[in-house]
């Protein structure tokens, strides 16, 4: 059973520790992180979430999402969700943080309250070298920025419903040169 620390609602840890699921069920304030993974193409790594997921089964996500465990760091969880997912090994310094959110959504009895981190890593991978975690992710693929932004523009039912978070990506990318 995978345990999370609990936050108040400034993003504050308060000490206590309890299961995701209840953290979920409750709607309890913990931590996640979002990790984009580029190419030296400019092309950005989707997941696609396997069909036994509770939330979002089977719909197209950014490149690896997690939750931080209990007594874990937000770089900690990147690093070990990344390698979890999709079975490559990432140096904690090759991480970019690019903001951090409180991502707030209900469904399916799920109320859900993170604070999520949002991280950038730039490495040049093959889709066919991934280990994919199979309760996690059925298939990965990479697309081009202008592609992933065109899905997103059009509110692409394919893809997990973070359209604006998404946006914010692609607006990034376009700021520091990567489309």
């Amino acid at each position: 059973m995978e345990y999370v620390d609990i936050l108040d609602e400034l993003g504050n840890l308060t000490g206590e520790k309890i299961s995701k699921k209840e953290a979920h069920k409750i709607g309890l304030w913990h931590r996640s992180v979002w990790i984009y993974i580029l190419n030296s193409n400019n092309e950005i790594l989707l997941q696609k979430r396997a069909d036994s997921k509770d939330a979002f089964p089977g719909v197209w996500d950014l490149s690896v999402a997690g939750h931080v465990s209990a007594g874990e760091t937000y770089e900690e969880a990147a690093v070990r969700e990344i390698s979890e997912e999709i079975g490559i090994e990432v140096n904690p310094s090759k991480l970019k943080l690019i903001d951090t959110i409180k991502d707030v959504w209900q469904m399916d009895g799920i109320d859900n309250k993170e604070y999520t981190n949002i991280y950038f890593v730039e490495l040049d991978i093959r889709v066919g070298d991934l280990i994919l975690q199979v309760e996690e992710v059925s298939e990965a693929k990479f697309i081009s920025i202008d592609e992933f932004d065109k899905l997103v523009k059009n509110r692409d039912e394919s893809l997990i419903p973070s359209y604006e978070e998404f946006e914010k990506f692609i607006a990034y990318c376009n700021k520091v040169g990567l489309s």
